[in-house]
């Protein structure tokens, strides 16, 4: 298994993240399910998606099976959230299309964080 990035808290790692915990959020998915349908630990899972695990792509794929969403879609949103444009890409929004779209997102990935945060917590209170 092979990690997207070295450091899983910058470049194409942290976007998958922030595109993940979107999609999560939007499918209002519980890490509870998530880890039992992809027989990925609860623990591994949470890294994920705060940033602070590299995903493999084995890991991505069976995320994506739970979300039923394309590996593809996700790479592509990252790319995007990168800067990079990707290969068959529609252009780019409006700017003013980018400031909205922004600021709904943030609005989900800052109560998606806030989850992630809550569950983090509470799985490192555990016995």
């Amino acid at each position: 298994m092979t990690p997207l990035d070295n450091d899983p808290a910058s470049g194409m790692n942290a976007a998958i993240a922030a595109e993940l915990r979107a999609e999560r959020s939007a499918q209002q998915i519980t890490f509870d399910d998530l880890a039992q349908r992809t027989e990925i630990s609860k623990q591994t899972l949470l890294r994920i998606f705060n940033g602070k695990r590299a995903v493999t792509m084995a890991y991505l794929e069976a995320i994506c099976v739970e979300f039923n969403v394309a590996m593809s879609d996700i790479m592509q949103r990252a790319e995007r959230r990168l800067g990079r444009g990707g290969v068959g890409l529609s252009p780019a929004p409006a700017a003013s299309d980018k400031h909205r779209d922004l600021s709904d997102l943030d609005v989900i990935l800052a109560a998606s964080d806030r989850n992630i945060d809550a569950e983090v917590e509470a799985w490192e209170e555990q016995p």
